[in-house]
């Protein structure tokens, strides 16, 4: 009997054979050959045809409205994709995202206001912070499935929700936590620079306001306040009834919740300065302590010449710095390394501002924090314990990670000598199966692997020397890797696996990096690199996330400067330019110094591979008897190097633009390449 939705051919007597066969968009499940059997049975069982219907996994929300994560309005997601087919005949797989919320009366609708710059038709999709309206929100992916042999298409859609919440508007005294102020001068409380978080409000005159004042001993003061509803108040210090006094505005929006915050002014006899404080970097109401706090100085009065400053931690706690801060306790900025504040702890920075120009003068200005704490320390598991870079796929969980700032992200990083690698990044405690890289032969091929898991203020914490030993395929399947790497691109390339694809990059260039040259042919080496460098390039820059990942594959993939072609150069330089841009872009993510420079630093990588494989293969061009070849070839070699300078320079021009004058500057070192990045108007650029 032939299969639903398929047939069968061969005969029916004894001894005859039949086979089954599957319409097209169907894949036999079960015997494919059967036998008629002398007691008039067919031997095996009776196969069926089996849908080739893609079977979606997504991660990142709730698979319903009641198990829907909460998501700040002001938090970046991803939502990703896992599609898992059962099926040998070609196709290629098409994505189509769509974004639904449920309006006040409950109905769903797709948002009209949604920004177009998101990329709606790859396996991945980020949404934006501050682009989507508050409530139950679906993200939804329809995955196509398209046979070229037949013109046949299959499609599956599959849904996550979330929930998007709002956040309170912060509230924001212009001067830090405390300032001093002329005894018989005029104060002004101006707290115009609260502001939205979540971008809804962006004019302040749409707020609530509401002042308080109390004396030291608690007694209270309001009575001072003109107007106590106004943003901005201007009060005449002599009619203080204490040398010290603390202001508090509450700052509200209707149906949110408010928020509030204080500011001690303290009179001083004399020529007082008019100091503040502003934060610059890391100003969330709970500082991140894995990211840079930048604080900068204002003064409205002080001479450019003659003026001094002098940096305090305030309360009894130790900083170094020299080694803490980048700039130092005598500069008019201040820059605290990551990783000094201690979670949960309180801190506060003092700044004294003296003046030696006629009139001279003094004064000072404070500010005040809460360090975020990071997730707790949790621990990881690799199973098998030990296997094949490009064959065996390796499962990594997680778990013991604790946090109220969710949700949480799990990113998988692989630990070498010169950088770390990253390999994935979700929402979920456990990693799709992961195709890992080589082991160097002096550690018996072991690797490290580390999970830093982040919350949604970003705070990080790092589950490190997670061991796994990952052998080299040996020399017989890497050669069948190579001689079916561009089918295997291609396939990828067609379903839109990113992940695979990246997989497969990291793991196949860790074996070629490591290979001995003479096992292969140099002009199979270099097209494995031209076929696995071109791929990467039709991966979408969405994310920092993503140009870690994407960068940190290219690096990999042009470690060996002799094996990356000029076609591959040129291509790449474009790559890099196109991330570099990503970062330049006004807009991009809301990430402090640290993060980015960390993300600078993983591009620059690839874009000095790049530069020393155009030199390498220059010269070698130049050497060659034809001058057609050579021109051409040498063109592309300077195509590929102004464009990885102009990646360079945008590069630059994004670390740049996080620093502050006064700070030291960030040094990026690559081989002999070293890039120093400070806030003077001038760039370093030094090979040796």
């Amino acid at each position: 009997m032939a299969p639903s939705n398929g047939n069968i051919s061969g005969g029916s007597s004894y001894e005859d054979v039949v086979a089954y066969h599957c319409d097209p968009g169907y894949e036999i499940s079960g015997d494919e050959e059967r036998t008629c059997q002398s007691n008039q049975t067919w031997s095996g069982t009776q196969p069926t045809c089996v849908d080739c219907v893609p079977d979606i996994s997504l991660y990142g929300g709730g698979n319903s409205e009641s198990s829907a994560v909460k998501i700040t309005r002001r938090t970046a997601f991803t939502i990703r994709s896992r599609i898992n087919v059962i099926c040998s005949q070609t196709y290629s797989v098409t994505y189509e995202w769509n974004v639904f919320q449920h309006d006040p009366m409950g109905n769903v609708t797709q948002p009209l206001d949604f920004p177009h710059k998101v990329v709606r038709d790859s396996q991945d999709i980020t949404i934006p912070r501050n682009s989507l309206g508050y409530g139950a929100t679906i993200v939804e992916l329809n995955a196509t499935m398209d046979f070229p042999t037949t013109g046949s298409k299959k499609s599956q859609v599959q849904k996550q929700w979330v929930i998007i919440t709002p956040s309170a508007p912060v509230a924001h005294i212009a001067g830090g936590s405390a300032k001093s102020v002329s005894r018989n001068g005029v104060l002004v409380l101006n707290a115009s620079e609260s502001y939205d978080p979540d971008e809804y409000i962006d004019d302040y005159r749409n707020f609530n306001f509401h002042w308080t004042c109390q004396t030291p001993n608690g007694t209270s003061c309001n009575d001072i306040f003109p107007d106590a509803r106004q943003s901005a108040v201007k009060l005449q210090t002599a009619s203080f009834p204490d040398d010290i006094l603390t202001f508090t505005v509450e700052v509200g929006l209707p149906g949110r919740n408010s928020s509030q915050t204080s500011q001690s002014v303290t009179l001083l006899d004399g020529v007082v300065l008019n100091i503040a404080i502003r934060c610059a970097a890391n100003c969330e109401t709970k500082v991140n302590p894995s990211e840079r706090l930048v604080l900068v100085t204002q003064c409205d009065d002080c001479p450019t010449a003659s003026t001094t400053y002098l940096w305090t931690l305030v309360g009894g706690k130790h900083i170094d710095w020299d080694v803490d801060t980048t700039t130092g306790n005598s500069s008019q900025n201040l820059v605290v390394r990551s990783n000094i504040f201690e979670a949960g702890e309180s801190y506060t920075f003092r700044v004294d501002v003296t003046s030696d120009v006629a009139p001279g003068g003094t004064g000072f200005s404070e500010y005040s924090f809460r360090v975020n704490k990071p997730p707790t320390v949790g621990s990881c598991a690799v199973s098998p314990s030990s296997g094949d870079s490009t064959i065996t796929p390796f499962d990594i969980s997680c778990e013991g990670a604790r946090d109220d700032d969710l949700p949480l992200v799990y990113s998988l990083y692989f630990n070498n000598d010169e950088s770390d690698t990253l390999l994935h990044t979700g929402t979920t405690e456990r990693f799709p199966p992961q195709l890992l890289p080589t082991g160097q032969e002096h550690r018996d091929f072991n690797i490290t692997l580390e999970v830093r898991v982040s919350d949604a203020l970003g705070a990080t914490s790092v589950i490190r020397n997670i061991k796994v030993q990952v052998r080299p395929p040996s020399v017989e399947d890497t050669a069948v890797a190579l001689d079916s790497l561009n089918d295997t691109l291609e396939n990828l390339l067609h379903k839109g696996d990113n992940h695979g694809l990246l997989q497969l990059t990291n793991s196949l260039s860790s074996v070629l990096n490591a290979a001995n040259a003479s096992s292969y042919s140099n002009d199979s080496l270099s097209k494995a690199r031209d076929g696995l460098i071109n791929s990467l390039t039709r991966i979408p820059v969405q994310s920092l996330d993503n140009i870690d990942q994407v960068a940190g594959a290219l690096g990999l993939a042009t470690a060996l400067e002799e094996q990356v072609t000029p076609q591959s150069q040129e291509s790449a330089a474009q790559t890099v330019l196109r991330m570099s841009n990503f970062l330049e872009t006004p807009g991009k993510e809301d990430v402090g110094p640290e993060r980015l420079e960390e993300t600078a630093s993983v591009l620059l990588r690839a874009c000095v591979n790049l530069l020393q494989a155009s030199t390498a293969s220059a010269t070698k061009s130049k050497e060659l008897p034809s001058s057609e070849t050579r021109d051409l070839l040498l063109d592309k070699n300077k195509i590929a190097t102004q464009t990885t300078f102009v990646a360079i320079g945008k590069l630059n021009a994004a670390v740049l633009d996080q620093k502050v004058p006064g700070e030291s500057p960030t040094t990026f070192s690559v081989g002999e390449f070293n890039l120093a990045v400070e806030n003077s108007g001038l760039v370093r650029v030094a090979w040796g």
